[in-house]
């Protein structure tokens, strides 16, 4: 009898224990591999969110300038209508992802007069709030999940990478790739930054007065690189036979992934040099992204692939 009461005893050490590595929230056990997000084909992901008091689907995006976006029919809603012919910033209560906060505070709310998709199959975008939140955001591929963490993780055998915040704004990382396409390779070393809401491979944006020669001549070297004039810029895109990834971590081939690889030169009305972007900008998409479970780690500032 001495040795079964002491079995309960120690089963209910290991429950509690469990409960208060869960922060104390019993919904972070039971919904640990439940599906919050759907990848789309195009690559987007599209994440069950809660704003104030609706429930929305929103494109987790970010490369979204540490901002929240809503359309214009969102915003109304939670009262917040747009002067017309501009975005305005609203306050919002509270923004959420299954129960856990998001850290935004506001909300960009499109114009009313504002009739363009920006925003395909959703209300929006959500993008962590880079100036104020030092929270580690798990992306998980696996089981269609993201999640919010207060407390440090690495998952056994994970690649980690320095990260930096740029101006509140945008994350970096030093990730490496090699482009290659037929006889033709494209090194990349330097700063790259992580957007979930790109669905290129690889994205490289140009400005009129700054531009990476080794990536012009890359695309000027395939003939099917041509340019499509769009109201903002010119767009080239191609398509990889490879990406060579960090040591270690494998090669991307064409023939199991799509590996759209794009650039952009801006039009001078849509680029000023006061912009927090260095240019010219290297940008990794969920082309490549979408092959790991990753932690965006905003409070030791650590891209974490697992």
């Amino acid at each position: 009898m001495k040795g079964n009461h002491a079995y309960i005893i120690l089963l209910s050490g290991i429950l509690t224990a469990i409960v208060s590595c869960s922060g104390g929230n019993a919904q972070s056990t039971s919904t640990a591999h439940e599906s919050n997000f759907v990848l789309t084909d195009e690559g987007r992901i599209l994440v069950q969110t809660q704003v104030d008091t609706l429930d929305l689907t929103l494109i987790f995006d970010s490369g979204g300038a540490g901002e929240m976006t809503l359309e214009t029919a969102c915003a109304g809603l939670l009262n917040a209508a747009a002067t017309e012919g501009l975005h305005r910033k609203n306050r919002i209560d509270s923004a959420s992802i299954d129960g856990y906060s998001t850290g935004n505070t506001y909300a960009w709310c499109l114009s009313p007069d504002d009739d363009r998709d920006l925003f395909p199959d959703s209300d929006g975008i959500i993008c962590p709030q880079y100036a104020i939140d030092r929270k580690i955001w798990e992306i998980n591929m696996t089981h269609r999940y993201i999640r919010i963490h207060d407390r440090d993780t690495v998952p056994p055998g994970a690649a980690i990478f320095p990260m930096r915040i740029e101006s509140g704004r945008y994350l970096y990382t030093h990730f490496p790739v090699t482009v290659i396409r037929g006889s033709d390779t494209l090194k990349i070393d330097r700063e790259i930054l992580i957007d979930y809401g790109s669905t290129r491979a690889i994205w490289f944006e140009h400005s009129p007065m700054h531009s990476d020669q080794a990536v012009r001549e890359f695309f000027s070297s395939c003939p099917q690189s041509q340019a499509v004039e769009k109201e903002w810029c010119e767009e080239y895109t191609l398509m990889a036979d490879k990406i060579m990834l960090p040591d270690g971590m494998g090669v991307l081939t064409s023939s199991t992934d799509s590996l759209k690889i794009s650039m952009t030169i801006l039009n001078e009305g849509y680029w000023h040099e006061e912009s927090v972007l260095k240019y010219p900008v290297a940008i990794m998409g969920t082309g490549i992204l979408r092959h790991w479970n990753v932690m965006l780690d905003l409070k030791n500032k650590r891209f974490i692939l697992y």
